[in-house]
């Protein structure tokens, strides 16, 4: 047997293996979010590496409002986060110095709380999401900053000294401090990141079914799942140095637009569907793509099919019209002007593919 020296010998770290599996979750996690889009409920846009590990923007009448994201990952499952890993928070001694405020300020919770600080109002809401879950103090820790008062003497110290602590140098009024305190929440021992893509595929799947009942195939949502992160991957790393606002917004985040592409679903399709007042217009885009494809159809005429009004989902008409028995000119005329006027076609059978696909060579 051939002794292989590679092999044998301990490499000098695996740090950056470590530090690549952390960023993959993490890649997982603005992914999933991001799908929240589809949903349309005012999630327009999520950035990925930019101002947190990824934060997700609302849309709102009064304007833009953030959730920002640290994703904190563990190796071991069975582990969990500290108070002290948390917030650098031990339990006794004062906060008396000048390196204790700061060691709290630096914390995976301070850097979240400066958010709630710098963006005011349109800072929503900031969160740890963590494939583990957190020791009963960092719950209770939370809970205490939420309600903005506790028994604990610990806690007391750090509700005492928030303002000095994550607000230094500024005038903040007691209400005002207690709603960025407020802020913060944890998502512990999510299920939809993992050292490999599968438990992501798994949840996107059923995600993707929740907000827009688009039912994919097996292979369909492993090819979706890979480019999702791939997507936030390459979001995340895009040089951003003298790019404008509308620059930035493309390079570091995600959006419906990209979504669409990710899922194959063309724009013009998904906002022809959408100015027709089709309430499910993702679902109506893909099936109509999905189904027009299979049978041959051009982007032309399913792009020509969106821009009409549907008129029924349940079929694509009369029995007659769905039968593959398609020889004649005339009749297939007939199939064609119903792929032009999208006439019933979300729920286009197997036989009005057939029927396309017969009718498609004597069509010019």
């Amino acid at each position: 047997m051939t002794v292989d020296p590679l092999h044998d010998t301990p490499p000098r770290e695996t740090v950056g293996r470590e530090t690549a599996l952390r960023f993959r979750m993490q890649y997982q996690a603005a992914a999933y979010a991001a799908l929240e889009i589809l949903q349309g409920s005012g999630v327009d846009r999520v950035y990925c590496d930019y101002h947190d590990d990824f934060v997700v923007r609302h849309s709102t009448e009064s304007g833009p409002s953030y959730h920002f994201f640290q994703v904190k990952t563990k190796s071991k499952l069975s582990q969990q986060w500290t108070l002290v890993e948390v917030f650098a928070l031990k339990k006794t001694g004062a906060l008396d110095t000048a390196a204790k405020l700061q060691d709290i300020r630096d914390s995976i919770a301070g850097k979240l709380f400066a958010h709630t600080i710098q963006f005011g109002d349109q800072c929503r809401a900031v969160t740890i999401l963590s494939n583990v879950h957190f020791k009963d103090d960092v719950e209770q820790a939370v809970e205490a900053l939420q309600a903005g008062s506790s028994s604990k003497p610990h806690l007391s110290r750090l509700l005492d000294k928030f303002g000095p602590i994550f607000a230094p140098g500024k005038t903040l009024t007691t209400d005002e401090l207690k709603k960025a305190q407020a802020k913060l929440s944890l998502a512990p021992g999510v299920h939809h990141i993992g050292d490999t893509l599968e438990p992501f595929t798994i949840a996107a799947r059923q995600a993707i079914w929740t907000y827009s009942e688009i039912d994919l195939r097996p292979h369909e949502i492993d090819e979706i799942a890979r480019s999702l992160v791939e997507l936030v991957m390459t979001k995340s790393c895009e040089r951003i140095s003298g790019c404008t606002t509308t620059d930035l917004d493309q390079a570091t985040s995600v959006s419906l637009k990209d979504l669409l592409d990710v899922l194959s679903i063309s724009t013009p399709v998904y906002e022809n569907l959408l100015a027709g007042h089709d309430p499910q217009a993702i679902k109506s885009a893909s099936i109509l793509q999905r189904k027009l494809k299979q049978a041959g159809a051009s982007e032309t005429s399913i792009e020509t099919a969106s821009r009409r009004r549907w008129h029924g989902m349940s079929g694509c008409g009369p029995t007659a019209m769905c039968t593959p028995r398609w020889t004649s000119k005339r009749s297939c005329r007939r199939l064609k002007l119903r792929v032009r006027t999208g006439y019933s076609l979300v729920g286009a059978s197997s036989t009005c593919e057939r029927s396309w696909a017969n009718c498609s060579p004597q069509i010019s």
